[in-house]
Formats: C-alpha cells, structure tokens, sequence
C-alpha cells in the first residue's frame, strides 16, 4: 500500500507541477515591474525544461504503476493523461507570452501552437518511451513506436512552424539577396532559394538555414544593415556549407538505432534500475543534440566572422540580436544543458579563443554592454 500510495503521489505531482509553474508565467505577465520580461525568460525556460523531465518521470511512475494494477493498459497510461496536463501547461504559456510580448496571437492561434508544440515534442518522447518498453518485452511493436516518433515529430514541427506564422518568400532582389549571392560565391556555397519570412503577428525574429538555403525574417532589415547583416547571412551560410541540418538528421537517426539495439540486448533490470534507465535513455539523446545544436552554432560564429573578416561587428551584431529578442545574456550551466543555442558571452568568448576578436575588445564590450544585456539567472 506504501509503494502504491507513493506511485500515485509522484504521478500526481508530475501532471500537476506543469500547469502550476505556468500559471506562475500568468503571474509575471501582468505584473507591471521593469524586470518581468527577464523574470518571465527564465521562468518559461525552467518551465520548458521541468515539461521535458516530465516525460521519463511519468513513464517511470506509470511503469512501476502498471505491475500493480495490470489491467490499466501502460500506453494509456503514458500517452493521454501527462499530454493533457503538458497542453493544458502550453495553453496557458503561450498566452502569458502572448501578453508579455504583444504578441497578436488571438485563442485559436494560441491553441495551434500548444497543440503542434505537444506533437512535435512530447508526443514523440512518450512513443519512444512505449517503443523502448515493448523491445525490452521483445515485442515487435516497440520498433514501430520508435521510429515513428520521427515522422511525427517532423510533421509537428512543420506544422508548429505554420502555426507560427512562419512561411518561407522567395525572393529574387533586394539587398538581402544581392549580399546572399555575393557572400555565397564568397564562401562557395550554392544556393537553390534565397527567402524572406514575414514577421508576422507573432513577431518572432529568426533567421534560418536548411540544407538548400537560407532565410531571415523581413523585420531584419529594420535594425541590421551592411556588415551586421553581412554577420547573419555568412553565419546562416555556415550552416549550408557544413550541412548542419542533414548532420543532426543522421545523428538522430543513429541514435534511434543504437538504442532500439541496445534496449533489444538488454536483460530484464530490477525496478529501482529502471527507474535510472528510463530517465538516461530519454534525457542523454536530448542533451547530446542540444550540446550538437550548440557546437554548430559555435562553428558557425567562427565560419562567418572568417568570411567577413570583421570581428568587433560580429560582437555586436550577437549583442543586439540577444537585445533585440530579449533573450537574457546569462543562464546557469543547468539550463544552457536544455538549449540549443549557447549563451551570449559564451558565443562570444568562443571568438575570441580563436583569435577571432581581441579579447580587449571583448572586455570592452561585456563594460560597455554588461549592465544592459547582462541579465541575471535568477528569477
């Protein structure tokens, strides 16, 4: 009865934490205080990061649950329930985000986004989940469930991508064209498209770089003109030449099979075992893809500042990037794990390692800068 009551105790808690933590997102976003965006930053990174924990923590907890009641079928268990609360968790994040950055997101679009965020990222882990419990049963299912995690992850994030309002231009003139052709010669990459996105109502600054080509989005132009510019179309043509994006497809791929290998060759572990296994085999892919993700944004950094030959530029170009998304300077060790792309003065201490940039100049920018883009960790 003690193990029982402690099972359902942790079950609770981990479809309970989410909504709660977001709702504190709700809190920040009305306050009035200067300091709410950087408060709100942090906390819906946390947020992020404690949804993520939440998958291997409730399939550990529903597995232990199912051999106490086996009639409760183990993937409704993990599918159903902890999606529900990880939505509901979504919903109300991104209409706090909405309500921070003026976002004109109306309900429906505010739905979209939490609905294809869930699709594309938890619904996949929990398949994983499934398929690595079915292999270990030796059961033929459990490969279907863990290779089809990618194919619905992929038609999630297209989707979320569509939600977002993100839809890639072709454009033929202009001066963002005229520099991507010029700086593609330069670098000798080829490139098949060459496009805008509109900024749109959610106004999400990005830039982006596929396999084929490259794209900013077109409020760009507003604030980044001549070298600065010429910063993020050679650090986006990095990633073309590299081939970055077919990289962390392979390496994706390569995991799935080295852990449906794995997990097939494993013999049966005791309960307490388990519970480590089934955390490792979820977080460490994810965190080895990020710390990837983020070593490709180093070498990309590096790759363009060689092709402009203009360093100084290329530190501020990063700072007014950071300033211009609001995305605070600082995190922790522990949160930069769940990122993608690295911390500000991370990216720009690794210029500088590779002589890049004079580490003078660098001092001079973390004073000149330090107080406006240095944002605290804590909330």
């Amino acid at each position: 009865m003690l193990a029982r009551n402690t099972y359902l105790v942790g079950m609770a808690a981990t479809l309970l934490l989410p909504p709660i933590t977001a709702f504190w997102l709700v809190h920040l976003a009305l306050r009035n205080a200067g300091d709410r965006i950087v408060k709100w930053l942090v906390s819906a990174r946390r947020l992020s990061i404690l949804m993520l924990i939440a998958v291997p923590a409730w399939w550990s907890l529903s597995t232990a649950f199912t051999k106490l009641d086996t009639w409760i079928p183990g993937w409704t268990l993990l599918l159903i329930p902890l999606s529900i609360s990880l939505l509901l968790a979504r919903l109300i994040s991104y209409w706090s985000n909405a309500k921070v950055f003026s976002r004109g997101w109306r309900g429906g679009d505010i739905f979209r986004l939490a609905l294809w965020r869930t699709l594309s990222s938890t619904i996949p882990l929990l398949l994983t989940a499934i398929g690595i419990d079915a292999i270990l049963a030796h059961h033929p299912i459990g490969i279907l469930c863990l290779f089809g995690a990618g194919p619905i992850a992929l038609i999630g994030s297209v989707q979320l991508r569509s939600a977002e309002g993100i839809k890639f231009r072709p454009v033929k003139s202009g001066s963002f064209y005229k520099r991507s052709l010029q700086l593609s010669k330069k670098m000798g990459v080829t490139l098949e498209r060459i496009s805008v996105v509109p900024f749109g109502r959610g106004r999400l600054t990005n830039a982006y770089g596929s396999s084929i080509g490259i794209a900013v989005t077109d409020d760009y132009g507003h604030w980044l003109h001549g070298p600065q510019l010429d910063f993020v179309i050679g650090h986006e043509l990095a990633h073309v030449k590299q081939k970055h994006a077919l990289k962390k497809l392979l390496v994706v791929v390569s995991m799935f099979a080295s852990i449906a290998m794995m997990t097939f060759a494993m013999p049966p572990l005791p309960m307490e075992w388990k519970v480590i296994f089934n955390f490792t085999v979820i977080l460490t892919p994810i965190l080895a893809l990020n710390k990837l993700s983020r070593h490709f944004e180093y070498v990309a950094d590096c790759a363009s500042v060689e092709l402009t030959q203009d360093g100084n530029t290329a530190i501020r170009t990063l700072i007014g990037m950071y300033r211009h998304a609001e995305v605070p300077a600082k995190i922790s060790a522990f949160d930069e794990l769940f990122e993608t792309h690295p911390a500000l003065w991370h990216r720009i201490d690794a210029l500088a390692s590779k002589r890049l940039v004079e580490p003078e100049q660098v001092l001079k920018m973390r004073k000149e800068y330090g107080e406006e883009v240095g944002t605290p960790n804590d909330p």
